[in-house]
């Protein structure tokens, strides 16, 4: 290593050291730390959040305080109140900031707190004009008399959560929002909102990403035109909760960037379109953080290429409890969670990738054999722990390939048509912890094999026509039914 080299690296290393010196040690600007104090000895602070505030200390090493590293400038606050939860009621806020709140700087996250006024400045040096970042959610007591009509003065705005907040007398806060140019995440989760202007085709957002509107009063309302036509690039949608009625639009919506579709627990009808399959950047389709078909009364018999988008994009897919139809024996599954329980599946059971781990086929009308499931996957290693195919008209013999599947270790196949005995080769299943054969027509002696299963714990044989009498060895650390 020659010297030049190493005096280019001791230069780089004293430089990062002067940043981080700066960012823990710059004193902070002193007109900040004036307005800081007015804040706290203008809020409630009864477990004393806010005691190391000392005029004698740099404000930058205090709690919650966000500042530039080069210049101290104060540029935002993070006093998030952590919840309590109690055994009954709402959250305990008695340990949170109260009282009245100055809105400025860049920067404002206090969500959580039960605050009750808010000041706005709207000029000087430290103007809620450069605030870009502001979480008042679950501020519960918040007044939101005049809140949107200043909030909608924020030029640069980028980020906006009033999640918990009561906006029920906001008719005009769909157009109060759109006045934000910056605006790229909002969030409005339990406002109490009623109006979703259902008959408004355009929304005129520039910059927005992320629309959170669940757990509101939409009802009863159909989906509104506006959401589907977007002129921004819109990533995550979440209109969950809502009771809202229709359908989805037939033709393809502005939708191309999007990454996540929440709409469950709504009222919709109809199809489900095809473009749901063509949505590039939609790289899930499940409860969480995408689009979630349960609980619904959409009747979807979902297209060669819908199926083919969940195979190639999506990681983890639920589906339950709906009104969804159709052949899957020609579907190849390749998500790591499959939750398509309570459908009205018709088929075999389809072919799945040695990805998924979870496959819930339950309640759903599934027939013929398992042979082709079992056996016909023996190339690969497969991973999948989790297997239930109860509860459908499944029938022919157990097929004895079950050693090709030595991660399982929950099998329920209860309430088929399956005949003959339990195969030999199950147990090969050293990590089997509940099997479950009830209600089958499943004959012959129970395997005294089964005790290789050393993990075994949960045994369901009830409901069938075994004979002979059961082994000893069931019932040491087993229940057995």
């Amino acid at each position: 290593m020659n010297f030049q080299y190493i005096q280019i690296l001791f230069i780089y290393l004293l430089l990062i050291c002067k940043r981080i010196y700066n960012s823990k040690f710059l004193p902070c600007d002193e007109k900040d730390k004036k307005v800081l104090l007015m804040f706290k000895y203008g809020v409630i602070d009864p477990f004393g959040v806010l005691s190391s505030w000392s005029a004698k200390q740099n404000c930058c090493q205090w709690p919650g305080m966000l500042c530039e590293n080069t210049t101290g400038k104060v540029t935002g606050l993070n006093l998030t109140c952590p919840r309590i939860y109690p055994v009954y009621g709402n959250d305990n806020k008695l340990h949170c900031l109260s009282g009245e709140l100055n809105v400025s700087y860049f920067s404002l996250k206090l969500g959580n707190n039960d605050f009750s006024i808010i000041h706005y400045h709207g000029q000087g040096e430290n103007s809620s004009n450069n605030l870009h970042h502001l979480d008042l959610s679950y501020n519960d007591n918040l007044k939101a008399d005049h809140m949107l009509h200043w909030i909608s003065n924020l030029s640069s705005l980028q980020y906006l959560d009033l999640t918990g907040i009561n906006l029920q007398e906001k008719t005009n806060w769909l157009q109060l929002v759109t006045l934000l140019p910056s605006l790229s995440q909002l969030y409005l989760r339990h406002c109490g909102l009623w109006d979703i202007y259902p008959s408004l085709q355009y929304a005129n957002f520039t910059a927005l990403e992320v629309l959170d509107l669940s757990n509101n009063d939409f009802f009863p309302d159909k989906l509104p035109n506006w959401i589907f036509n977007f002129s921004c690039r819109i990533a995550a949608l979440i209109l969950s909760e809502n009771s809202l009625q229709g359908q989805l639009p037939r033709t393809f919506p502005h939708f191309q960037s999007l990454e996540s579709l929440l709409l469950d627990q709504n009222a919709l009808s109809g199809s489900i379109p095809n473009w749901v399959g063509q949505l590039e950047k939609l790289n899930k389709l499940d409860s969480l953080p995408l689009l979630n078909i349960l609980n619904s009364r959409i009747p979807l018999e979902p297209s060669e290429k819908f199926w083919k988008f969940i195979s190639n994009q999506v990681g983890n897919l639920v589906m339950y409890n709906s009104s969804i139809n159709g052949s899957i024996s020609n579907v190849l599954f390749n998500s790591k969670v499959l939750m398509l329980n309570s459908n009205n599946f018709r088929g075999n059971v389809p072919r799945i990738s040695p990805n998924v781990t979870l496959l819930d086929l339950s309640n759903n009308s599934l027939s013929g054999s398992i042979s082709h499931f079992l056996c016909g996957q023996t190339k690969e290693k497969n991973n999948l722990k989790y297997l239930d195919l109860s509860h459908n008209v499944l029938s022919g013999e157990i097929p004895n390939c079950w050693i090709h599947w030595k991660s399982l270790e929950y099998i329920n196949l209860e309430g088929n048509n399956f005949r003959g005995q339990i195969p030999y080769s199950i147990s090969n299943l050293s990590n089997l912890v509940s099997f479950s054969l009830f209600n089958n027509r499943l004959s012959g002696e129970v395997p005294v094999s089964l005790k290789n299963c050393k993990k075994l714990r949960i045994l369901n044989l009830g409901e069938n026509k075994f004979s002979g009498a059961i082994s000893n060895w069931v019932g040491q650390n087993i229940i057995a039914f």
